[in-house]
């Protein structure tokens, strides 16, 4: 659908990359409540077309996708988050992002330190924490970055928030109110919208998304 209303208009459509656009997770499995979950789209395309020929021509589309977006001027966009390899946005432009994304994620439940990882991963992979400054994260890739962090990033970029997904939350508010160690400790300057509703089928939050003013205020 997405897609779709991207061909149809062009000019006012704009999608991002997530961790999820690529082939490394959309053919994986996942054991979540001791129960083991393929996310689906490799799976999906073989069950509906046959073969995976369909896929792999959305992995080159997702190879295109932008990696951010500045929204009116005031709202830094991106999947997941910022990096310490990040500084002013113009670095992104540097990524070589038509690409598969560079992770190395957990071997039989051991992190592997990997070289490759870096800017184009981050973006897509890290996430907000309470501690300041940068720190390993639980997920095994990337790593995680406190509320100095994105407070320094937003000051030296002129940007008043950072809107990101990456992390389900079970409704709108829930991120601003429950997640303490969070949004609060980022001065409620980063907002997870987790736009995918009941995610994989059973953890039953809500879907949401985000309006931003001219003025760059949001509305959730």
């Amino acid at each position: 659908l997405l897609f779709s209303l991207k061909v149809r208009y062009p000019n006012r459509i704009y999608l991002l990359r997530g961790n999820h656009e690529s082939r490394f997770l959309s053919r994986s499995y996942v054991r979540m409540l001791c129960i083991i979950h393929r996310f689906g789209f490799y799976q999906q395309c073989l069950n509906y077309y046959g073969n995976d020929s369909v896929w792999n021509e959305f992995m080159k589309a997702f190879d295109c996708l932008p990696l951010c977006a500045v929204v009116n001027k005031h709202v830094f966009a991106v999947h997941a988050g910022i990096s310490p390899k990040l500084q002013f946005i113009r670095d992104i432009d540097a990524i070589d992002r038509f690409q598969e994304i560079p992770v190395n994620p957990l071997l039989h439940g051991v992190i592997i330190p990997s070289f490759q990882e870096g800017l184009f991963c981050d973006l897509l992979w890290s996430d907000p924490a309470k501690e300041n400054g940068w720190n390993v994260s639980t997920r095994g890739i990337s790593q995680t970055y406190g509320p100095n962090e994105s407070e320094d990033f937003l000051i030296l970029n002129g940007l008043k928030y950072l809107i990101r997904g990456h992390e389900a939350v079970m409704t709108v508010l829930a991120f601003i109110l429950v997640l303490q160690g969070n949004t609060a400790n980022h001065h409620n300057k980063v907002f997870t919208v987790f736009s995918a509703p009941n995610y994989c089928y059973y953890v039953g939050n809500l879907g949401a998304f985000v309006e931003v003013d001219e003025l760059g205020y949001l509305t959730l």
